[in-house]
C-alpha cells in the first residue's frame, strides 16, 4: 500500500464505518516575508538546487514571478507577492517524502541574498478523503455538522441537500485551517485542505521543518478523525 494513503484506524487496529481511506494529492510549504525583491533572489543559487536528476527549468517573469520547475518530479519553487512556495503534486504511488520537500524549502529560502528573515511560514496539504457508504460526501457532512437541519431548511424554505465546511483553530503556536467540500467528479470523496501557520521570523532548518510538515500532516489525519468520528 503506498505510504501517502493512510488506511483510517481507531485504536486498536479496528476499520473505522466512515472514512475509507485518505489520499494526499499535494504538499506544500509557503513562507511568508514582510519585503521581498525578486531582485534579490540568486538566479544561479536556483539553478544548483537538483532533485536527483531532475534540474530545475527556470522562470522570470520581471517583476511578477521568479519559479524553478523541476517537470519530472512534480515539483515547483516560485517567489512572488512576498512568498516563497515549494508545491509537490503527488501520484497515488509516490511517497510523501518530506525531507525532500523541506530541503528544497530551506535551499530557496537561503537563495535570497542578503538572508531575510519572515513573518511566518506554513503547510498546506491537499487531501482526498474516500467516505465509505452509497451517499456523497456532502450529505455525510450535513449529518455530521449540521446539529438544527430542520430550522435551516424551515429558514432557507427548500432542502438542504449538502455541505461543505471550513474550521480555523487557534492552537498554542500555530493556526489551523481546514476546509471540507464534496468532490463532484467522485461524490463519495471529501476534498479536504488543511493549512497549518506559524507566526515566526526564523524558517527552522531542513531537518527540523521535515519533522514539523511529516507531524503536522498526521495531527491533522487524527483531527479528521476526530471530527468525522465523534
Amino acid at each position: 500500500m503506498p505510504s501517502c494513503i493512510a488506511r483510517a484506524r481507531r485504536e486498536g487496529g479496528t476499520p473505522l464505518s466512515l472514512i475509507q481511506n485518505i489520499l494526499l494529492v499535494v504538499q506544500n510549504v509557503t513562507v511568508v516575508y514582510p519585503q521581498l525583491s525578486l531582485e534579490a533572489i540568486s538566479r544561479d543559487a536556483l539553478r544548483q538546487i537538483t532533485v536527483g536528476n531532475d534540474k530545475p527549468m527556470l522562470v522570470d517573469v520581471p517583476n511578477e514571478v521568479v519559479a524553478a520547475i523541476f517537470q519530472q518530479s512534480g515539483l515547483q519553487i516560485s517567489f512572488a507577492n512576498k512568498r516563497l512556495a515549494v508545491t509537490r503534486q503527488l501520484s497515488a504511488e509516490a511517497d510523501p517524502a518530506w525531507e525532500l520537500v523541506a530541503r528544497l524549502t530551506r535551499q530557496a529560502a537561503d537563495a535570497v541574498k542578503p538572508e531575510t528573515l519572515c513573518t511566518a511560514y506554513g503547510f498546506n496539504y491537499e487531501l482526498h478523503v474516500l467516505l465509505s457508504g452509497e451517499r456523497p460526501a456532502g450529505e455525510y457532512l450535513r449529518d455530521v455538522f449540521v446539529a438544527d437541519r430542520e430550522r435551516v431548511e424551515t429558514v432557507a424554505g427548500g432542502t438542504l441537500a449538502s455541505v461543505g465546511i471550513e474550521f480555523s483553530f487557534h492552537l498554542q503556536q500555530m493556526v489551523q485551517n481546514m476546509r471540507l467540500k464534496e468532490n463532484m467528479e467522485n461524490r463519495n470523496v471529501a476534498d479536504t485542505h488543511i493549512n497549518s501557520h506559524f507566526l515566526s521570523e526564523h524558517l527552522p532548518d531542513d531537518s527540523v521543518l521535515a519533522d514539523q510538515l511529516s507531524e503536522q500532516y498526521q495531527e491533522s489525519i487524527n483531527m479528521l478523525h476526530r471530527l468525522l468520528e465523534p
